[in-house]
């Protein structure tokens, strides 16, 4: 069977021998694995909650109280750092 026909006919209707055929016909899949950035991106403060989420200082305020954000922050005193992408990913929102 030509190379086209297979391109046009549905798979069901296929024998074993020609889905392999099509399948040879793919293109390969590269052969490294592509990585993803895995540094997290910290936001320093209310501060910097305040401008990653775009509310008010007493609204960022209640938003690092929030039960769903534990592990998403460190303090030690009053210094808080915040992993931007933990947070985003706790309150469902996209990272910018």
């Amino acid at each position: 069977m030509t190379n086209t026909n297979l391109l046009t006919k549905p798979v069901w209707q296929m024998t074993g021998e020609e889905l392999l055929e099509l399948q040879s016909m793919a293109k390969p899949e590269p052969e490294h694995p592509i990585t993803t950035n895995k540094t997290p991106h910290l936001v320093y403060g209310l501060r910097g909650l305040r401008e990653l989420l775009g509310c008010s200082h007493t609204t960022a305020n209640k938003i690092k109280h929030d039960p769903r954000l534990k592990g998403c922050y460190s303090q030690i005193g009053k210094k808080i750092v915040f992993d931007a992408n933990k947070v985003s990913e706790a309150l469902g929102r996209t990272t910018k």
